[in-house]
């Protein structure tokens, strides 16, 4: 409840503050704000080694020669991404055609900087079920960012509202976790953790160049395509692809990060135990994918209805990109809980594979973009990509680890049946009879067929227990 809680009101806290700010300035601004994400992105998932997972992981993660290290490498992690940031600022805004955003980039360089000076204290006490610390420092930023955001839009006008946003959440987030913190701050720096922490990181560190890749790798394209292919892509149709990608991406955060914090300890503590792990991965995955039918659901059938509702007129064209942003964000969640399995092993590696497949789908929107193809084609491509990581993942967890092959591949299978009939009636001529493309409407339908595959769920989870006890008893 209190992950669950936490991530609900940090996501509308967050969608909140991209609505204040997409309608107060321009969807070019826009466009230019949403560069300045892309690129805080980029140097935290480049950088990214997952020292607070390993924290959590690890059966020694309590001591606090652990926690100094992981620190010290943090605060080194935060360093560098801020001066290559500094460094990239003429290159950066030469590549996307804002020669005017120099000084801002420079500016950019404080987020890492900032980051990097947290305590990680904080996520050290998930290990142990304690969520408030985290969760107060989380809920507390956001918040805080949505009081400013109206005032900073309205000053400003333009992009920098979101550069000081960017600045204002760091510095809160810096600043909350020593506040909640137990122990003293304190830098480390064991060799033989030191090792410890790139052995469980560099398959991460490589995973989180491919993510950016993968979550950024279509909107760096599509900023940089006047640059490099000397397409009538601006800044706008930047805007307006991000504004429908950040109201898709919100559920699968979300759900991302719940799964995450609250299943990781978990599975991480019956890694060691065939039968609770597997029961428990069963669990996991069935509620995925109910929750991914609902979202995916309610983005085909309600996508066009609310973003013209939450961005307004300027950003119509963004409607059409939703539903399928959508079914993307679904493949992804479906995606959580064999991640989170590789992780609770500690086995990171199996984390590569999938993600270099999913890279590929960069090869058609590359394609894509240099011909100035309709947008809605980059989003389906990017379904493509998803789904071809989701059989991957689920591939190599099957080899690595005596995982039931009928849960993975029904439940899976049960979620892809529901969203394509979904999609069929959305694109049905007997839907304007029906009234399902008005936004209640829709909103009913996602519900009916959240109760159908819900007890659908149920049903299945039963008759599999019963297939899986006997599989595990050797009948």
């Amino acid at each position: 409840m209190v992950l669950s809680g936490t991530q609900a009101v940090g996501q509308v806290c967050s969608l909140g503050r991209n609505i204040i700010v997409a309608r107060l300035i321009s969807p070019a601004d826009f466009g230019v704000a949403a560069i300045f994400l892309m690129t805080v992105n980029l140097m935290d998932m480049i950088s990214n080694m997952s020292l607070d997972r390993l924290l959590v992981q690890a059966e020694d993660g309590d001591e606090e020669a652990f926690q100094q290290t992981a620190q010290g490498l943090n605060l080194v992690r935060g360093a560098i991404s801020a001066l290559i940031i500094v460094l990239l600022a003429i290159p950066l805004s030469s590549l996307f055609n804002i020669p005017e955003a120099v000084s801002a980039f420079v500016v950019l360089g404080i987020v890492p900087l900032l980051i990097g000076l947290s305590h990680l204290d904080p996520k050290r006490l998930e290990r142990h079920m304690k969520y408030w610390p985290n969760a107060s420092v989380e809920v507390s930023s956001q918040a805080i960012l949505l009081v400013a955001a109206w005032p900073l839009a309205s000053y400003f006008c333009d992009y920098r509202a979101m550069l000081w946003l960017l600045v204002l959440r760091s510095f809160v987030l810096l600043a909350g976790s020593h506040f909640v913190a137990k122990r003293v701050f304190r830098i480390g720096w064991r060799k033989d953790y030191l090792q410890r922490f790139f052995h469980f990181g560099w398959p991460l560190l490589l995973n989180g160049m491919l993510l950016f890749l993968v979550l950024q790798g279509d909107r760096f394209l599509l900023g940089s395509a006047q640059k490099l292919f000397g397409s009538n892509y601006d800044m706008a149709d930047v805007g307006v692809y991000s504004a429908a990608f950040l109201l898709a991406m919100v559920p699968g955060q979300m759900l991302a990060r719940v799964g995450i914090s609250l299943f990781l300890p978990s599975l991480s503590r019956e890694q060691d135990n065939p039968d609770t792990f597997n029961h428990q991965y069963r669990r996991y995955l069935a509620s995925y994918v109910l929750l991914g039918v609902v979202f995916g659901a309610g983005f085909i059938l309600c996508g066009e209805q609310s973003v013209d509702l939450i961005y307004g007129n300027e950003y119509a064209a963004a409607g059409s990109l939703v539903g399928w942003l959508g079914i993307m964000w679904v493949v992804r969640i479906l995606r959580v809980v064999p991640t989170l399995v590789s992780m609770a092993k500690g086995q990171t590696k199996n984390l590569l594979p999938s993600n270099v497949f999913r890279t590929l789908a960069l090869i058609p929107i590359l394609v894509l973009v240099a011909q100035e193809a309709d947008l809605a084609w980059i989003a389906i491509s990017g379904i493509a990509g998803e789904l071809v990581a989701l059989v991957i993942m689920v591939r190599m967890n099957r080899i690595a680890f005596p995982l039931c092959r009928l849960i993975s591949i029904d439940l899976l299978s049960l979620s892809a049946a529901a969203l394509v009939l979904t999609l069929f009636f959305s694109m049905s001529a007997l839907l304007p009879l029906t009234g399902v493309h008005s936004l209640l409407s829709g909103l009913l339908v996602s519900f009916i067929l959240a109760l159908v595959s819900g007890y659908i769920i149920q049903k299945f989870m039963g008759v599999t227990f019963v297939m899986f006890s006997r599989v595990s008893s050797g009948n």
